[in-house]
């Protein structure tokens, strides 16, 4: 519920799945958010860009991506560049969750990136290190639009965005 209206019914799995509003992305648990201009394929803020092959417009917009929808590189990949200096880490049972503070461009919170043991061994991130995010699958809002289009860079070629 929000401000008194049901903004999504639907089993808790598929609640998760695919959100339909901002709302709900909040309501489920932590996200990150990169808010900036959509224009010639780019959501771009500061010193931050994200490709997005498939989406047209010249327009504001907020691309939501889940802690585990993000991966973390020493270096911005061919289709984002977000970097972030890591705020604080924590080993939390099965997973290890960095918070991290976005370099050269704002956000309203800090973004968290879940990883496991495994993962954390090999890559050894530390406090105060500079990093950079790249995102898997995420979930854009344009203005004028209340229902997110899921982004999905896991193929080579370009991302695809469907709703």
């Amino acid at each position: 519920m929000s401000h008194g209206q049901v903004e999504q019914v639907n089993e808790p799995a598929a609640l998760y799945a695919r959100p339909e509003s901002r709302f709900v992305f909040d309501f489920l648990g932590h996200v990150n958010v990169l808010e900036g201009n959509l224009k010639n394929q780019k959501l771009t803020q500061g010193d931050a860009w994200v490709s997005l092959p498939s989406v047209q417009g010249d327009q504001e917009a907020q691309l939501y991506m889940r802690p585990h929808e993000v991966q973390l590189a020493r270096s911005p990949s061919a289709h984002a560049r977000l970097p972030l200096r890591i705020e604080s880490v924590s080993l939390i049972g099965s997973e290890v969750r960095i918070e991290l503070q976005p370099e050269g461009w704002h956000s309203t919170e800090l973004w968290e990136i879940g990883m496991s043991h495994n993962e954390f061994a090999h890559q050894a991130p530390a406090r105060g290190d500079l990093w950079y995010a790249v995102p898997d699958i995420g979930h854009l809002f344009t203005n004028g639009r209340n229902q997110p289009r899921t982004v999905d860079w896991h193929y080579p070629t370009s991302a695809t965005a469907h709703p």
